[in-house]
């Protein structure tokens, strides 16, 4: 995740997919909302996943 503008990256969203099951390599598609919301569509796994921003309390 990062700047569109200025290239940063400032985190990353690790594949977590069982490197021993090959099915798909994490998100084929990825999309953001307004709010920042990731979502990314993983064909081999038929699953869509949400990612948000922790932070720590």
């Amino acid at each position: 995740m990062g700047s569109a503008r200025t290239g940063e990256v400032r985190a990353f969203i690790p594949d977590i997919t069982d490197p021993r099951v090959i099915t798909s390599s994490g998100g084929e598609g990825v999309v953001a909302d307004v709010d920042g919301v990731i979502y990314s569509a993983e064909v081999g796994n038929r699953s869509v996943k949400r990612y948000h921003r922790y932070i720590d309390p």
